[in-house]
């Protein structure tokens, strides 16, 4: 046994309901988890006796999470004792502290101990008010309802008004693959109502569709920027995996949570060994819903409608599906029905006029409309004609960056995609399927992160592009523990094990030089499916140098 690392939870999370302190081990075969479990609690709670910290701290309160690499372990602490507490939570691990280990732990917990905070947090929770916080502050309220004080500087409470200090509409969205789509797609039907929408995404934080930070802000940090905001009328949260492994959930006031899918990608990961175990971590998304809101699950995703069976029996759960006759008769639905878009069998928009959707070739679009039509209802019934803004929503650069972009070059036809994992990528190659084309073009490349299994499957889903040319390309910023080219060296052998001819695969240094290969490549009548990873702005800046123009319109037949 040994110690990966110690982190803080800062929201409820796949092992707490509460902030806490957590660590990861690694064990041997000849480990015995429950001896490490009794082992963990027991130096716990000796350390907090001699050092008069988190006395509160029982036997029960401690979780544990077995995988097949280790174990997860935590347990509860205050907000003003996390840094401290994960200190204390890694010295329990050893058998022997150093000689100074009770001035150090000391010294820890009196430094970050902040009485002021932890009553405030508490008095906000007696009012029922929205309550944030972190390093840069504590915060009351949420969005325009908001204000934030140093952590150092807070109010007196009895000067606070209470009842300023509301929510505003939030809807989080997380899954495997169609995140950022649903996401950008509700602040349009959002913004349709006349209000301010922020909403956060893998490449930026946005209010009112303009980008005001780039990065990728899907972690609690971006949705606590957002809730911030005092311009901010709603909010739309994308929330990604590893945040809430690492972190858990920044809010637990939603109207609705969606989960768009699940599938194998990033398996092996944070003690995430199996789409079941994926599926558990996403649904930890209902812990960020306030008591009356709506779980939205697809229901077409065998894992999640396995899973949802494990979920508190006063979970409100809405269902999307294509096919009307999966989705269950006694909940809130969205579906397709006569060439239409459905909310609980009522018409609003006929797909083939949603651009997002090709006509109805981009499958995996269909579903991210639903759930997002779902939401908005359930969020403000009866309130917005949604048919509009998804007549108005396309699969631009201006729109919908990196997903499936359409552009023309030299008579050629150009699709940008950020797909990145087998899923995603049957996904493009299903709605290419019947795209005319004289040749194939394909760019792939993928972290250093996934498992040699993912990268054979991702393969695998790649010959479904029927592809003539395959460029493997590098990700210099994603290596994540490969060695150079040991990416594309993996991706080649497989494509070849596949039946791919050699002489049909380049292998390039970077993401650049991939999208030059395809520049020079293409002719008219051609379709390059480009898949970015690592710079959407460079590679549409390569390609508008090129000539490429954004096409208004691809048609599909």
């Amino acid at each position: 046994m040994h110690l990966i690392d110690g982190r803080r939870l800062t929201g409820p999370s796949l092992l707490l309901d509460l902030p806490g302190a957590a660590v990861e081990l690694a064990i041997e075969a000849h480990d015995d988890v429950q001896a490490v479990r009794r082992h963990f609690v027991e130096r716990v709670l000796h350390l907090t006796r001699k050092i008069g910290a988190l006395a509160q701290l029982t036997p029960i309160d401690f979780a544990i999470r077995t995988h097949k690499d280790g174990l997860t372990l935590a347990f509860p602490a205050p907000i003003d004792a996390l840094e401290a507490a994960v200190e204390l939570a890694q010295w329990a691990v050893g058998e022997d502290a150093a000689q100074n280990w009770q001035v150090a732990l000391t010294a820890l917990f009196a430094a970050e101990s902040n009485p002021p905070l932890v009553e405030l947090q508490r008095q906000a929770a007696a009012h029922n008010t929205p309550f944030l916080w972190d390093e840069d502050g504590a915060t009351l309220g949420q969005g325009c309802f908001s204000q934030t004080w140093p952590l150092r500087q807070l109010p007196a409470l009895e000067t606070i008004e209470w009842q300023k200090y509301r929510r505003i509409p939030q809807i989080l969205v997380t899954g495997t693959n169609g995140k950022t789509t649903t996401a950008r797609l509700l602040a349009r039907l959002v913004q349709t109502l006349d209000l301010t929408v922020a909403n956060t995404s893998t490449d930026g934080l946005y209010v009112q569709g303009k980008l005001v930070e780039a990065g990728d802000w899907t972690g609690p940090g971006g949705a606590r920027k957002i809730l911030r905001n005092q311009a901010v009328q709603a909010a739309i949260l994308e929330v990604a995996r590893g945040g809430l492994l690492r972190r858990g959930l920044a809010t637990t006031g939603a109207d609705a949570a969606i989960v768009t899918n699940v599938s194998d990608d990033h398996l092996g990961q944070w003690g995430i060994d199996s789409i079941g175990d994926m599926a558990e971590a996403k649904l930890l998304i209902h812990k960020g819903l306030r008591p009356d809101g709506w779980l939205i699950l697809n229901a077409a995703s065998a894992p999640l409608v396995a899973q949802q069976k494990r979920l508190p029996p006063a979970t409100k759960v809405a269902w999307f599906n294509r096919n009307p006759r999966a989705a269950p008769s006694n909940s809130q639905t969205a579906t397709v029905q006569g060439g239409h878009f459905c909310l609980s069998g009522r018409a609003i928009v006929p797909v083939e006029e949603v651009p997002i959707c090709f006509g109805g070739s981009a499958t995996h679009n269909i579903d991210n409309v639903l759930a997002a039509l779902l939401a908005v209802e359930l969020t403000w019934p009866g309130r917005g004609d949604w048919s509009r803004a998804l007549r108005q929503f396309r699969s631009s650069v201006a729109d919908n960056p990196g997903r499936a972009n359409i552009l023309g070059l030299n008579g050629a036809t150009v699709v940008v995609d950020f797909a990145h994992n087998p899923d995603g990528v049957r996904q493009i190659a299903q709605m290419l399927q019947h795209w005319p084309s004289k040749r194939r073009l394909m760019t792939l490349g993928q972290a250093g992160d996934r498992s040699d299994e993912l990268l054979r499957e991702l393969a695998l889903a790649t010959l479904g592009c029927r592809a003539d040319l395959i460029i493997l390309k590098e990700s210099l910023h994603y290596l994540r523990g490969r060695q150079l080219g040991e990416v594309t060296g993996t991706l080649q052998k497989n494509l070849i094990e596949l039946g791919m001819a050699a002489e049909r695969i380049v292998r390039t240094d970077d993401e650049p030089a991939a999208v030059e290969i395809a520049i020079a490549w293409a002719r008219p009548g051609d379709l390059l499916i480009l898949l970015i990873h690592d710079d959407f702005a460079a590679a549409i800046g390569q390609l508008r140098k090129a000539g490429a123009v954004e096409s208004a319109e691809k048609a599909t037949q």
